[in-house]
């Protein structure tokens, strides 16, 4: 007597068991491809409509930041290349045609992360790190060059406050402030 049979129940058939385990991994299979798709980024999708005359590259790019969630970030000083001004009229087309026509003629690049667009200046070699840096907002300067200078006091006794973050509302620019309250 067979001590691992149980009485009343048939030996499994290990071809129907294989063809039924090749079914199942079928069906999944086909659902899993079915259901799978590509996610697109939001720089693929978005798309714009402008009318501009004579207008300067850093005032389409605040016309895009208004009309949609771009971020635009100058990397470098030469302001100049980035007043110059310009014609742009598109019908519903994506940021990186607009920015490679706005572009075009001049020295400027652009890189896409998400949402934010670091536009740089190929003749300076801008490395990689220092548009991450740019990205990351490590860099507190931006479109605008500015120093923002303080101190923070106590409104009791007129101390000063170390160890204060400083930040500009909207932006994740900011600073933390010296041990005599002065933050640059």
């Amino acid at each position: 007597m067979n001590k691992y049979s149980i009485e009343g129940t048939k030996p499994i058939n290990k071809f129907k068991h294989a063809l039924r385990i090749m079914r199942i991994t079928l069906f999944m299979l086909f659902f899993g491809i079915l259901f799978s798709q590509a996610a697109t980024g939001y720089s693929q999708e978005a798309e714009f409509t402008l009318h501009l005359k004579s207008t300067s590259i850093k005032e389409i790019c605040e016309e895009i930041e208004k009309k949609s969630d771009f971020r635009f970030i100058f990397a470098g000083n030469d302001i100049t290349i980035v007043n110059k001004k310009i014609d742009i009229s598109t019908n519903s087309e994506n940021i990186e045609k607009i920015l490679d026509s706005i572009l075009s003629g001049t020295d400027l690049s652009y890189r896409i992360l998400g949402n934010q667009v670091v536009i740089y200046q190929e003749d300076n070699e801008t490395d990689s790190n220092e548009i991450a840096n740019l990205l990351s907002g490590q860099i507190t300067q931006q479109s605008d060059r500015f120093n923002i200078t303080g101190k923070v006091t106590d409104a009791y006794n007129d101390e000063p406050l170390p160890g204060v973050n400083v930040v500009i509302a909207g932006t994740s620019l900011g600073t933390t402030t010296d041990i005599d309250g002065v933050y640059d």
